[in-house]
């Protein structure tokens, strides 16, 4: 995982920009959000602002960690569950400070 440290909170959608994110949407699908908090016990309001949806990686799309944070809860949960969520080593996630 790469961390870019930034100095301000920037929306999702800025923040999907600066990881170079091509295709993305700001909403998350609601059951899969709902599973996510129920099975990690993130905060609900901070993986709601932590992930796009991300169709850089095919027609079905899937979470794309924007944060640190969200990065480490999704892959856990990729580790305890082995979910279809692969996880990137080399992928980049934003941090403030």
């Amino acid at each position: 995982m790469d961390i870019i440290t930034i100095n301000k909170p920037v929306s999702k959608d800025e923040a999907a920009k600066m990881l170079g994110v091509k295709v993305y949407d700001c909403a998350l699908p609601q059951t899969w959000l709902d599973e996510f908090v129920k099975k990690t016990g993130m905060d609900y309001h901070t993986a709601l602002s932590s992930f796009v949806w991300s169709y850089d990686v095919g027609l079905l799309g899937l979470p794309r960690p924007l944060t640190d944070e969200a990065y480490i809860y999704l892959w856990k949960l990729d580790r305890h569950e082995g979910t279809r969520y692969t996880m990137d080593e080399n992928i980049q996630v934003l941090s403030v400070n």
